[in-house]
């Protein structure tokens, strides 16, 4: 048999009802194939009608002058094709179907009209399945099916999608479907934007200045998409309308791995629509953030019963704040009971701010079931926190990394029950394998209860570095006492916040504590200095602060001190911290120390040489300490970072708006500069160390000689001959700490009189700058000709001729010389 050309198959239509068509659909619509067909669109037998295929759309339209559009059925509604031979085809769409029987016999029309309805699909979703676009296909004989899948895996094989997996040409059609107005600034954002940092997530919040139904096209082109892999709302309402889209996009897409929609006003409706959508055989969400939406027990109650039946798991699952009592927590610990590759896979679980009150032991049953759990936080729960620990003894210690149990409360008495507990909370932190950060602020602890965490914690071997947070547990003066019993031995806490603990007057024995831990390397011991009595010993217990970060061979790199309210008597730590050399990082802010404190600050900057970060808000600090601190860093070179005392900056602007604008605006610059790579002499670095070493050890030795000499001239009136020696030894020790003042200066020198004829590994650095930089240009070079030469051979028209060549030569010969420039610097 001969097969019909492609050309008789486009159309076999008479001219005069072509143009009568034509005219039907109007211009703009660009008509690919036009045929002439048997169709039953009504279920009332067949009729001979005119069938119009276009990139997106099939028509039916009457074969009359003038000619009527009977029926437009988009591609992406068909949800069926049944073909039993090549002259009849039927589709499905909805509760409807629609038949079609070739008028010309021994034909393959209908062949023709199913490929091109599936290849105009495939070309626009090239890494879809046919079957997902199209549902269900049925083509008699399988030969017929064989050729249809070969054409289709030969456009997704050779396909070139356009930056992310094609969104923009997706959404150019699904605006059309939808008839709806294409928004370049959409397709913009995500081919540039998106494009350029290589994100996966698709964030609703970057396109909330579309109007709602705008979204509607937005969200269908994430169905189809294999890009995205995660789709995300945070702090945004979202309309009726765009709630179903979402779900769509959960039920139909294969990569959508993480749903994350925080107060986005969802309700119980929405929990179930969203549960049926999990269940679908598209579906592939693995993470689910739904925080801080209304769906109280009822939402958490269909979507638990999904997600029991999910035979994936689930890896994230938040539901802070959703309004949940112990009925709709119930309903999650079942799931997790019923379903072993879910109680195996949840690795992060939130469920904060959700009550317990009623069933206390809700969160332990839940939490017994949870073997791979890494993340937990459970905050203002109400949970008896001596339910949860001997629960995650039998499940998750092992695996277990963050834990944040803020805000809840310990109820147990000291009775031999309580003894017991202590004990199970001991060997909980012993057994801990990957503990990283433990949070419990708030939470009233008893001191046994802290003293278990943390010789738990001082047992364990397999832990280092954790972050222990036990502020606000108004530990009070035995608390003090304590900390100075168990920290100094504990070698795997580096990071412990013991602020607003009520330490007061306990704040010595707390800070000798902190600096004989040589793990620790950041500390919190704000709002401890409330009800310090009398006043006056403030001064000297802000001295073992200043010991704290003096302390020789101190590792601590973070020190907080906010809302101390410490007014001037910040000025001795701030004095302290100009010479120190192991802080990166202080906040001090809250403290009410107005311009004298920021003219303080500002002279300590002028000579640390460590500092990298700074907060400082809320000091009452006027235009003129802003100045002040503006003009100290145009002569510090360390400080990358200092947070926008915001507080203090809207306050000032009010008194001086220019003056304050000038002062932040040369912060800024200082900052940047110091952020900037840059080339500092060794005389420059050497002045600003010698005035840091200077301003704090020198000023201890000088305390000491004046010490020494006192006790020397009072042992001297003594006429015991047996100690004349010592006091001679004694009189030359303090001579030569006085010379020691000279002596970082004459070391310097020799080193540079050592240089004199040329810095060896100056040279020797230049040398290997300028031999790298000849082998990176020979490298950049053939590069270039090898991509010239491949673009030659690919656009030959287009890439030709020596003025092209030599643009192409001349800015990779840019790229060479900023690279050449920022090695040799």
């Amino acid at each position: 048999m001969t097969l019909p050309t492609k050309e008789a198959l486009l159309t076999n239509i008479s001219r005069d009802i072509l143009d009568a068509v034509k005219d039907a659909l109007g211009p703009s619509e660009k008509m690919l194939i036009k045929r002439m067909v048997h169709a039953d669109i009504k279920n009332k037998g067949y009729d001979p009608k005119a069938v119009v295929l276009t990139s997106s759309r099939l028509y039916i339209l009457t074969l009359k002058r003038p000619s009527k559009v009977e029926l437009v059925l988009p591609f992406l509604e068909i949800q069926g094709i049944d073909s039993r031979s090549s002259m009849e085809m039927v589709l499905f769409a909805g509760s409807k179907k629609y038949a079609f029987l070739s008028c010309e016999k021994a034909s393959y029309e209908m062949d023709f009209l199913i490929n091109h309805i599936c290849c105009s699909l495939k070309e626009i979703f090239p890494y879809q399945p046919i079957t997902s676009l199209v549902g269900r296909l049925t083509m008699i004989p399988a030969d017929r099916l064989a050729s249809l899948q070969a054409a289709c895996a030969e456009i997704e094989s050779g396909s070139d999608v356009g930056p992310c997996g094609g969104f923009s040409h997706m959404y150019a059609v699904l605006c059309d479907q939808h008839g709806l107005p294409y928004r370049e600034e959409v397709a913009w954002d995500v081919d540039t934007i998106y494009m350029s940092h290589n994100t996966r997530e698709f964030n609703l919040q970057d396109f909330d200045h579309l109007d709602p139904c705008d979204l509607t096209a937005v969200l269908a082109v994430l169905e189809y998409n294999t890009w995205f892999r995660t789709l995300s709302s945070k702090n945004q309402r979202l309309t009726q309308d765009v709630q179903n889209s979402i779900v769509k996009v959960v039920e139909k897409s294969s990569s959508l791995e993480e749903l994350v929609l925080v107060a986005a006003g969802l309700k119980v409706d929405f929990a179930q629509k969203l549960s049926g959508a999990l269940l679908s055989a598209n579906s592939r969400l693995t993470a689910l953030d739904l925080s801080n939406n209304p769906l109280e027990d009822k939402g958490l109650v269909f979507l638990a019963s999904s997600i029991s039946k999910l035979s994936r798991g689930i890896s994230s699952l938040h539901m802070s704040g959703v309004s949940a009592t112990p009925k709709g927590l119930a309903a999650l610990t079942n799931a997790l009971s019923s379903n072993r590759h879910l109680a195996s896979s949840v690795a992060c679980l939130t469920l904060s701010e959700n009550t317990c009150r009623d069933d206390p032991i809700v969160f332990s049953s839940l939490l017994v079931q949870t073997t791979a759990l890494s993340h937990l936080e459970l905050v203002s729960t109400d949970c008896p926190l001596e339910t949860l620990f001997g629960a995650m003894m039998q499940s998750c210690c092992a695996t277990l990394s963050f834990l944040n149990l803020s805000h809840n409360t310990f109820l147990s008495r000291r009775n031999r029950e309580s003894l017991a507990m202590f004990s199970t909370v001991k060997d909980f932190f012993a057994s801990c394998l990957s503990l990283r950060e433990l949070k419990l602020a708030s939470c009233k602890l008893p001191l046994d209860i802290i003293k278990s965490i943390m010789l738990g914690i001082a047992c364990n071997e397999k832990l280092m570095n954790v972050n222990l947070d036990l502020s606000s547990n108004e530990m009070k003066m035995k608390g003090a006492y304590l900390i100075d019993t168990i920290l100094p031995e504990i070698k795997n806490i580096s990071c412990l916040d013991v602020s607003d603990n009520g330490f007061d007057n306990e704040i010595a024995v707390v800070c000798t504590a902190l600096s004989r831990c040589s793990a620790l390397k950041q500390v919190s011991i704000g709002r401890n200095f409330n009800n310090i009595k009398p006043k006056n010993l403030m001064m000297r217990l802000l001295q073992y602060v200043v010991q704290l970060i003096q302390e020789e061979g101190s590792q601590l790199e973070t020190l907080s001190l906010a809302d101390s309210k410490l007014k001037l008597d910040i000025c001795v730590i701030i004095n302290a911290v100009g010479g120190n050399t192991s802080l990166t990082n202080i906040d001090i802010s809250g403290n009410h120390m107005g311009d004298t404190g920021a003219k303080m600050l500002a002279k300590a900057l002028q000579i640390n040489t460590k500092l990298k970060v700074i907060t400082w808000d809320n000091n009452h600090t006027s235009p003129q300490g802003f100045m002040d601190i503006a003009t100290a860093l145009e002569k510090n070179y360390s400080l990358q970072f200092m947070h926008t005392p915001l507080t203090d900056v809207v306050n000032a602007m009010k008194v001086n708006q220019e003056k304050t604008q000038k002062a932040l605006h040369m912060i800024e610059a200082f900052l940047y500069r110091n952020r900037a790579p840059q080339k500092t002499s060794s005389d420059q670095l050497f002045r600003l160390h010698q005035g840091a070493l200077l301003g704090s050890t020198q000023q201890m030795v000088d305390r000491l000689v004046s010490k020494i000499r006192g006790d020397r001239d009072m042992l001297q009136m003594m006429p015991h001959e047996s100690i004349q020696h010592e006091l001679e030894i004694a009189g030359h020790l303090v001579e030569d700490a006085t010379k020691s003042k000279q002596l970082l200066s004459k070391l310097y020198h020799v080193a540079v009189s050592c240089d004199s004829n040329g810095n060896v590994i100056e040279e020797t650095l230049q040398q290997v700058a300028e031999d790298l930089s000849r082998v990176v240009q020979n490298h950049l070079e053939g590069h270039v000709k090898n991509m010239v030469q491949c673009a030659e051979e690919l656009c030959p028209y287009s890439v030709s001729g020596k003025v092209f060549v030599s643009h192409i030569i001349r800015m990779s010969w840019n790229v060479y010389i900023i690279f050449h420039t920022c090695i040799t610097l």
